[in-house]
């Protein structure tokens, strides 16, 4: 189950030299995992303290991302513990758009 790759990995790391989102980022977050993602992408910017953005051509870059990520794993842990239980993570999850479409069809048929 990629569930339990998440859960028990140390981080997921993916300095891609072009993304535009990357579902991956979401599904790590989701099961706790703090992320190493490429500076000025789709998922750049989307939360703070969870992971290390990182310049995807710069070996330098990456190699100090992977450090500050394994220095600072609780500290990510922490706050994306506290995203998932107040419920901003929740538009990471597969059902949120579903949800939200449904929603909305509801309310304007009413």
């Amino acid at each position: 189950r990629l569930g339990t790759l998440y859960e028990h990995a140390r981080a997921f790391m993916l300095p891609s030299i072009e993304e535009t989102f990357g579902l991956v980022f979401a599904e790590a977050l989701l099961h706790g995992t703090p992320i190493l993602y490429s500076v000025a992408t789709g998922f750049d910017g989307m939360f703070e303290g969870v992971g290390v953005a990182v310049k995807p051509r710069s070996v330098g870059s990456i190699a100090s991302g992977i450090r500050e990520l394994l220095a600072r794993d609780g500290e990510y842990r922490d706050t994306i513990r506290r995203l998932r239980v107040t419920g901003a993570l929740e538009v990471l999850a597969p059902e949120y758009p579903q949800r939200v479409y449904r929603d909305t069809v509801s309310a304007l048929m009413r």
